[in-house]
């Protein structure tokens, strides 16, 4: 009886901690014009927010173009609607950096990005453009 006892008691705590350390995340897909849809097939890009780590207040935000490259990267005091708080980098589809934003509530900072000018690119008030 007391074995019986010993191996439940052992799943139990097993159970329990497999559990306490899966993270929560939520997934939504978007348009590109910012509308949410039902499904990936629809979706021009993937939002992933996952919660706080333990001891931490901000959402990671993560955003995902179809090609499965970085979007978007990012903390959030809220998952809905989204307050970016600190350090948030954009992407283009290429993966090079589009642009990085120091955000406080209520406000946005952008930080030049450091490149060597191209041809192709210009970096103006902390937005990397492309040059048609």
């Amino acid at each position: 009886m007391k074995i019986q006892f010993l191996i439940a008691t052992i799943f139990c705590l097993t159970y329990t901690l497999n559990c306490s350390a899966q993270v929560r995340e939520n997934i939504y897909y978007f348009k590109n014009s910012g509308a949410k849809v039902d499904n990936v097939d629809s979706a021009d890009y993937v939002r992933v927010v996952k919660a706080p780590e333990e001891g931490a207040t901000l959402y990671d935000v993560a955003e995902y173009y179809k090609s499965e490259k970085v979007k978007f990267t990012g903390k959030s005091a809220k998952v809905e609607p989204l307050v970016y708080e600190g350090l948030c980098i954009s992407y283009y589809p290429n993966g090079k950096k589009k642009k990085l934003s120091t955000i406080k509530p209520g406000t946005e900072t952008a930080t030049p990005i450091s490149i060597l000018r191209t041809e192709k690119y210009t970096c103006t008030e902390g937005m990397l453009t492309e040059i048609c």
